[in-house]
């Protein structure tokens, strides 16, 4: 029941709708309102290794101050807010403030409050947290669909996108789907953690599906084969591309910036 608890405290700081845990789904067939889950459901999302307590006991801590310069009283009345009970509570804090990422001020008297600020640093943290993407398990490849890129994307794309099996390589004419081109494709980048945005053929779709994804906030990777990058339009030759000449060669090159740039 404590990691219930905990999750539930979470819950209502994300603001999320009312929940309702049960050992069945099918014990409240015509349940309505708010979100109806097993508890084992709810128990998987239970932090796992311990920089996932530090991240999300920071969040959470962050959900808690109205302000980035507000003080927090610590008086035990947020525990469950860095998945702590007893003593631990304490050594949370205490590693929360040697990681940099908060700051704690002593009670002056017995009948006071411990008193926490975060930190820039704790903030620049949660920024990282909360990026668009971040927990995404598929890139999006925008490309050229001319037969002629094929080996490119089957030899370089995807192989150098999945090397380190944490996404799938994700290109729009391969999915299955019964929904407008169109929204599929800005559904499908909005699911991204990142996208390959390949200019060889300069086709008008990549450029729209890049600038989508710049202004998503998601990081885009550019690429190009060496015979076309001459043409580059002026608003993203700016950008540092990715330039090959076989589908080894991109292999290589995307891997390298994807483990480079890609946290």
């Amino acid at each position: 029941m404590t990691k219930i608890k905990h999750l539930l405290f979470e819950h209502r700081l994300k603001g999320g709708k009312p929940i309702m845990i049960c050992e069945r789904t099918t014990e409240f067939p015509h349940h309505k309102t708010g979100v109806l889950v097993t508890k084992d459901e709810f128990l998987i999302t239970y932090p796992k290794k311990p920089l996932e307590y530090f991240d999300r006991a920071l969040e959470n801590l962050g959900r808690l101050v109205s302000h980035p310069t507000s003080e927090l009283l610590w008086n035990g009345r947020h525990d469950a807010a860095v998945f702590s009970e007893g003593g631990e509570v304490d050594n949370m804090v205490k590693q929360l403030d040697e990681l940099g990422y908060i700051e704690i001020r002593p009670a002056e008297t017995h009948d006071d409050d411990d008193r926490i600020t975060i930190r820039a640093a704790g903030w620049h943290r949660i920024q990282e947290l909360e990026a668009p993407g971040r927990d995404a398990k598929q890139a999006f490849v925008a490309m050229w669909f001319n037969p002629s890129q094929t080996t490119y994307f089957d030899n370089g794309f995807k192989p150098a996108i999945e090397e380190d099996k944490k996404v799938v390589a994700i290109r729009i004419d391969r999915k299955d789907h019964n929904n407008k081109i169109d929204d599929e494709i800005v559904a499908e980048i909005r699911r991204s953690r990142y996208l390959v945005a390949d200019f060889t053929g300069h086709r008008g779709g990549v450029y729209f599906e890049a600038g989508f994804a710049l202004g998503l906030g998601l990081p885009v990777i550019w690429t190009c084969h060496e015979s076309h990058i001459k043409d580059a339009h002026f608003d993203t030759r700016q950008y540092n591309h990715i330039t090959y000449t076989t589908p080894e060669d991109l292999r290589v090159k995307l891997l390298n910036r994807v483990r480079a740039t890609i946290a």
